[in-house]
């Protein structure tokens, strides 16, 4: 039966593919952390008031912050390090996870994620996940692509 573009498949269940494994096919137990990159640059006006104080990433929902969903993925991935490109209101970010490695796009303002992207430039030469500080995803989907990366590694 075709899937319609709303359908959406469970990666716990998608077959695994020498192009593109999965968590159940590749094991790299000697692959060096992968960093994940957080572009929370933005400020996020469609959600004033909520932004006024903060980024985007920081704004409540379901009782947490929406960037607190996305570092539970992570982790229940094993993605530990947490690169944070951040520019408005930066200094929020960093006072309530001092543990990240920062990255500024002091031009936030005037330029695009792209250019946020490559201030984390040093942190790209061993691989990395690159994901929105303000979207909400599951484990499942950080786990699909750790592996992807420690086989193209091997």
């Amino acid at each position: 039966m075709p899937r319609g573009r709303n359908d959406r498949m469970d990666p716990e269940k998608a077959p695994a593919s020498p192009e593109r494994p999965n968590s159940r096919t590749a094991e790299q137990p000697n692959a060096p952390p992968l960093p994940a990159i957080l572009m929370g640059a933005g400020r996020g006006q469609r959600l004033r008031p909520f932004t006024e104080e903060g980024p985007k990433s920081l704004a409540p929902l379901g009782g947490r912050r929406i960037l607190d969903w996305g570092l539970e993925a992570l982790a229940a991935a094993g993605v530990s390090e947490v690169v944070f490109v951040g520019g408005y209101r930066i200094d929020r970010v960093r006072e309530a996870y001092p543990t990240f490695t920062y990255r500024e796009n002091a031009a936030w303002e005037r330029t695009n994620m792209l250019v946020s992207l490559f201030c984390a430039e040093d942190r790209m030469a061993d691989g990395f996940l690159c994901a929105y500080a303000d979207v909400l995803y599951r484990p499942a989907i950080v786990r699909a692509y750790v592996p992807a990366r420690d086989a193209a590694s091997a």
